[in-house]
């Protein structure tokens, strides 16, 4: 019996889902699609829309198989000493089970920074 399993819905797969609860079976794709504006050297203004599918004996219990989301977005980088990049998003769910609880709008973001020691 096969232990993998593929989850999709949350920021690394489908956005514009929460990452709360996730879709999860045996076999699965998910395809995410980006348009990005580069207005500066390190500042970009971004789209994305994303699908993904599972499949599998146990989708039978989940609420759904095929999420669809959107996300709008903003990364940038400054330096500041070392390198401090940053994305800021806001997310939509397009298509879901109406069972499948998750936030209307999915907000978040990442900020990090690395410098070089000596």
């Amino acid at each position: 019996m096969p232990q993998d399993k593929l989850a999709i819905g949350g920021r690394y797969t489908v956005r514009g889902f929460d990452g709360e609860i996730s879709l999860s079976a045996e076999r699965g794709w998910y395809w995410r699609n980006e348009l990005a504006w580069q207005y500066q050297p390190q500042h970009q203004l971004y789209a994305a829309a994303d699908i993904g599918h599972v499949s599998g004996n146990s989708t039978k219990y989940l609420l759904g198989q095929t999420p669809a989301g959107a996300t709008i977005g903003l990364r940038d980088t400054f330096n500041v000493g070392g390198s401090l990049p940053y994305d800021v998003f806001a997310g939509k769910v397009l298509k879901k089970s109406e069972y499948f609880g998750t936030k209307s709008i999915d907000t978040g973001g990442n900020i990090s920074y690395s410098f070089e020691a000596f």
